[in-house]
């Protein structure tokens, strides 16, 4: 049926929008590491709701879990990393560069890991088709974020613009991890024998070491209590966790009926356009950040990049 391909689209704006959402949300916890940490609880609430509701067990006995290689889990690591990395970014780049730079990172690292079969995934050589596809990724990704950059330039402090490319380098990285962590969840999920079991203990580990790093940066108990009073008014800060949630479960359903490919694709332009839209129009009460004629035609070279790239 032609209406699945528009839940790809639906699950792209859900991670554009989760990164607005806990930019805003910082805005309250006045700590990026504890936005996570309520990003990934509210998460992993939803994941337990419908394990639930699928009549699934939450955990894995402890002989299947010893049992699998101990990169296996660096997933949920990835994922408080990266989510974290786009709680930073989001004020300092932008919606746009906040999803356009992950994507190229992810990209990038998965085309490496096709390259080398990493993590026990099936090899898909590196030919002259995706060679052009990252070519034309790369030069749209330069026009979306070099035109930025340059028309931003004047409204950041002085220290954000010198570090710019460096904050812009992190966003890279951290599509980077979002590969490795979609990388190991297949892997675990596969071998488990369930997608959303294997994302519910990623969510775990997740949040688990972002209230960890709360406590190692003095993060008080208190703060989180005070957010919720902070926040009245505004609660649909609180709602990241379900959107990420949402992506997980939606992209399990969907891939047996469309094709990873195809989820990718279009889940990624659905990421593009909520990206630009959020940052044109100042969604989620973000800054407002109009959208130049030289971005629009970056994105639309990364989306024929990607197709090129995930083309069959």
């Amino acid at each position: 049926m032609i209406i699945w391909y528009l839940f790809p689209i639906l699950m792209g704006a859900s991670i554009a929008s989760q990164s607005a959402i806990n930019s805003r949300l910082t805005r309250y916890t006045l700590s990026p590491f504890l936005s996570s940490a309520f990003s990934f609880f509210v998460g992993l609430v939803f994941l337990l709701c419908l394990l639930l509701i699928n009549r699934e067990v939450p955990f894995i006995a402890f002989n299947e879990l010893t049992s699998l290689p101990w990169w296996v889990w660096i997933g949920g690591f990835t994922a408080a990393f990266a989510l974290t990395v786009n709680v930073l970014l989001f004020p300092i780049l932008g919606s746009m560069q906040t999803s356009v730079l992950p994507i190229l990172g992810q990209l990038l690292m998965g085309v490496i890991i096709d390259q080398f079969g990493l993590f026990y995934l099936s090899q898909n050589i590196l030919n002259t088709r995706k060679l052009l596809g990252l070519m034309i990724l790369f030069i749209g990704t330069l026009m979306a974020t070099g035109v930025l950059a340059k028309s931003d330039r004047r409204n950041l402090p002085t220290k954000e613009t010198k570090f710019k490319f460096w904050w812009q380098m992190l966003g890279i990285f951290a599509g980077i991890l979002i590969a490795i962590q979609s990388a190991t969840n297949a892997y675990l999920g596969r071998e488990i024998g369930s997608p959303l079991q294997a994302s519910f203990i990623s969510f775990n580990i997740a949040f688990l070491v972002t209230v960890f790093i709360c406590f190692i940066t003095k993060v008080k108990f208190q703060t989180a209590i005070d957010t919720f009073k902070k926040a009245k008014g505004e609660e649909w800060v609180f709602t990241g966790g379900i959107l990420g949630g949402s992506f997980v479960l939606v992209s399990s359903w969907l891939v047996p009926l469309i094709g990873t490919g195809n989820v990718i694709v279009i889940s990624l332009f659905g990421q593009l356009v909520a990206s630009t839209v959020i940052q044109q129009i100042g969604l989620f009460r973000s800054e407002v950040k109009k959208v130049k004629v030289g971005q629009l035609i970056g994105l639309l070279l990364m989306l024929i990049g990607i197709i090129i790239i995930r083309l069959k």
